[in-house]
């Protein structure tokens, strides 16, 4: 009696080398034996264990051979899963519930690629962001930077001409309501203050 289970799966946006790579290491992690390849783009390897009482389970005694092809810019994967002999009649029992159970082992391999390759994706494009967000940060300190220099400059003058005209009144003895250069002289020394404060913002340069 031959009994085998096919399974499918395609990768988006990836290579042949990076799939078949992710595969051995899965097989590996999972302790597979007999693990050798078929050809440029396949292997075989058997995996599970006789010691399992539930064969027809995850880990029943089987062989897996996968066969990559390309497709455009993806990877099609195609699994052919077929028990021991040893175990050829348990299966042939439950062969739809063992075509489930090796079918979500399988998910779990699909599972761990696709993670895997999102994170390699996000360490790939995580500097070039960093590298944006930087030279956004900057642009902004700079644009800060500026606007405190001009409202320090003008908080300056503000500040020397009323304080002078308010000195050249009172040494005059002109008769000037205290109102009048108190407000000015405050507002000057306010757009200082914010001057100051924006030209001490923090730098977005480290060493």
């Amino acid at each position: 009696m031959v009994i085998k289970f096919e399974y499918v799966h395609e990768f988006k946006d990836a290579s042949i080398e990076k799939v078949l790579s992710r595969i051995l290491a899965w097989l590996g992690k999972e302790g597979a034996q007999k693990v050798k390849s078929t050809g440029p783009a396949s292997i075989e390897a058997m995996h599970g264990t006789f010691k399992t009482m539930k064969p027809h389970e995850r880990d029943g005694k089987k062989k897996l051979s996968f066969v990559l092809n390309s497709s455009g810019r993806n990877v099609i994967v195609s699994v052919t899963a077929r028990p021991s002999i040893a175990i050829l009649d348990n299966i042939s029992l439950r062969m739809e519930e063992t075509r489930a159970n090796w079918g979500s082992l399988l998910e779990e391999l699909w599972s761990s690629i696709e993670v895997s390759a999102a994170i390699k994706d996000r360490e790939r494009k995580a500097p070039k962001q960093n590298i944006l967000d930087f030279e956004k940060e900057e642009r902004r300190s700079e644009a800060m930077k500026k606007g405190g220099k001009i409202l320090a400059f003008i908080g300056a003058l503000d500040l020397v001409t009323f304080s002078t005209i308010a000195i050249i009144f009172y040494a005059l003895e002109i008769d000037v309501p205290l109102i009048l250069f108190t407000i000015p002289i405050i507002a000057a020394i306010v757009l200082l203050i914010l001057g100051f404060m924006r030209l001490r913002g923090p730098s977005t340069r480290t060493i």
